[in-house]
């Protein structure tokens, strides 16, 4: 569960409110496996309250710390690049754009599959 100030919220997004709204719709509407799955979103005054899948494994960067010379091997790269590239291919579909796709968005599942998460860094129209 990601609770954050609404304030903070629309300083990111430049006090347009409706971007909040569409960066939640996005998420919703994006189920995909490889996708971090949105199960809740709800507000108040002064929060804004989202629940997504747990990840309890980390993220890509935190892997690449914990590996012998800060490198993959060969077979685990192309495993991960191929479920990212289906990620971002679904959100192609929809005409959408994640431009802020670096390890720290990549979620390790512990079925050791990956999962993109930060919707908020999806661009584009549907």
């Amino acid at each position: 569960m990601q609770i954050r100030p609404k304030a903070t919220l629309l300083e990111q997004c430049h006090e347009d409110k409706t971007k909040i709204s569409k960066g939640i719709h996005i998420h919703a509407m994006c189920a995909h496996p490889y996708i971090n799955k949105l199960h809740y979103a709800f507000h108040t005054d002064r929060l804004s309250m989202t629940v997504t899948d747990l990840s309890s494994c980390g993220d890509l960067a935190r892997a690449l710390r914990f590996t012998f010379n800060g490198l993959f091997s060969p077979d685990r790269v192309v495993f991960y690049a191929a479920e990212m590239a289906s990620a971002l291919l679904h959100l192609h579909k929809f005409g959408l754009v994640f431009y802020d796709l670096n390890p720290s968005n990549i979620l390790l599942r512990s079925s050791g599959h990956i999962s993109l998460a930060d919707m908020s860094s999806v661009a584009g129209s549907f």
